[in-house]
């Protein structure tokens, strides 16, 4: 008989997720940066647009 074993599946908080998540946003901007695709400056921009986009979006709902 065949049985994959079970995965044990860690359980994390709401503040590890998010600081995990937060560590995985700035590798990916880091190395966007190091590469010149982008300047950190336009990313700060654009987050402060969809920030303000939402924003809109939750009030005018």
């Amino acid at each position: 008989m065949f049985f994959k074993k079970k995965k044990k599946v860690k359980k994390i908080s709401f503040t590890q997720m998010c600081y995990t998540n937060s560590i995985c946003i700035e590798a990916v901007v880091n190395t966007l940066v190091k590469k010149g695709v982008c300047k950190r400056e336009e990313v700060l921009e654009e987050v402060k647009r969809l920030t303000h986009i939402a924003k809109e979006g939750k009030e005018g709902g």
